[in-house]
């Protein structure tokens, strides 16, 4: 079983894996990155979840922006 401090260092893992993501320049982007960062984030999810008493985790502000982010790129590709 995993300590609490391995399951933080992997949600940091996780959050440094999105912010790269969303580091880069959107021209970058292909239809891939918002499918990737959308699975990092359910991870990070499911690993709060396994350190919260909590029978759910709420969308804190840092997903709502990640989602916002992928949200953005997908309408750019409706014009």
């Amino acid at each position: 079983m995993k300590t609490e401090i391995e399951i933080k260092f992997k949600i940091a893992a996780h959050e440094s894996e999105i912010d790269k993501l969303l580091a880069k320049d959107r021209s970058e982007w292909n239809d891939y990155f918002p499918t990737l960062i959308e699975r990092y984030l359910v991870g990070r999810k499911a690993l709060q979840w396994v350190l919260s008493d909590q029978d759910a985790i709420l969308t804190d502000d840092y997903e709502k922006q990640a989602i916002y982010e992928c949200m953005c790129h997908d309408s750019t590709k409706i014009f």
